[in-house]
């Protein structure tokens, strides 16, 4: 195995045998070979890790560790930690690589000098596959990037792409606890995109097979609470206020993200934030009444159930106006 390996690849592994081969050899199949793998079992109690140790036993660049349970963003970690790429790219055990990927994600990388080149993925699910493309395209610095994460306009997890190892503070993007298994991912990106300075955003890149079948996989979504969502949003602002102008400047899609999940929230019926006072805190920011909203946040104020009705409202003229333009 090269010492300075160009691509370093995490993946988390958790109870996933059935998928597990299919996943390591799409890696080894890809058609860029200068990379290292670190295959971090999270504890698995099926073969996970039996697999793992018999793919290190083939291949010199594949590396194991095994490790007490402890959750998805400490398997990260502690592979992010141990790796030696100039890039590292996250990739889920239950997913899988198309051969070109590194290749094109790194080619980018190298004739633009970004520090995360971001692509598209096929979705996969019950055996039919669909493109999931980005909304944004293009050159972004740091702050159009954390715009573009926080609306939701380009894919927010941690696969797609490959990330300057420099630019991934892996004490900060990975601190969330374990109980705030919801948008980390969007967490950790805003992170790494705020110690970036050039981000490529490319539709073209076909860089990820995600499966979405698979109840037992790492990415399982469940249910958080209130006070879990507002710690997470209290952390993404924290932030975004380390960085000088970058909370002013993207205070309108942070508080965007937030009316997203609460709207999110009442549509489904979760009734997650039932606490008005938060509602009320988010919604008297001076950022609101400065952008001349001050009759919406005095209505809602007094009125907290029209908040999901203000923000499908507000969507639905943004689409139309898209269409449009």
């Amino acid at each position: 195995m090269s010492s300075n390996p160009i691509i370093s690849i995490i993946v988390p592994v958790y109870n996933v045998e059935h998928y597990l081969p299919k996943c390591i050899e799409s890696i080894l199949n890809q058609s860029f070979a200068d990379f290292e793998v670190w295959l971090i079992d999270d504890g698995s109690s099926d073969n996970s890790g039996k697999i793992c140790d018999e793919y290190a036993c083939k291949d010199a660049r594949i590396r194991v560790v095994h490790k007490q349970n402890g959750g998805v963003n400490t398997a990260r970690k502690m592979g992010c930690k141990l790796a030696q790429g100039e890039y590292i790219a996250l990739v889920d055990s239950d997913d899988s690589l198309p051969p070109l990927a590194l290749s094109a994600l790194y080619d980018k990388a190298k004739s633009l000098n970004l520090d995360v080149v971001l692509g598209s993925s096929n979705d996969i699910c019950n055996g039919v596959e669909r493109k999931n493309l980005n909304v944004a395209e293009g050159l972004f610095d740091k702050i159009g990037y954390v715009k573009q994460l926080l609306t939701n306009k380009c894919i927010i997890g941690p696969a797609c792409k490959i990330i300057r190892r420099s630019c991934l503070d892996v004490e900060v993007a990975f601190s969330l606890p374990k109980k705030i298994f919801l948008n980390e991912d969007l967490f950790m990106n805003v992170c790494i995109g705020l110690q970036c300075e050039r981000v490529g955003i490319f539709n073209d890149i076909i860089a990820y097979n995600y499966t979405a079948d698979n109840l037992n996989s790492i990415s399982h979504s469940k249910t958080m609470s209130e006070c879990e969502w507002i710690y997470l949003f209290e952390r993404i602002r924290e932030q975004l206020k380390k960085v000088n102008s970058c909370f002013e400047n993207c205070a309108s899609e942070y508080y965007d993200y937030i009316y997203y999940v609460i709207g999110t929230s009442f549509y489904n019926k979760n009734r997650l934030f039932n606490d008005t006072s938060f509602i009320k805190q988010i919604l008297s920011e001076d950022i609101y009444k400065h952008k001349g909203k001050i009759s919406i946040y005095r209505t809602i104020c007094k009125h907290p159930f029209l908040l999901p009705v203000y923000s499908f409202l507000r969507d639905s003229i943004r689409k139309l106006l898209k269409k449009e333009s």
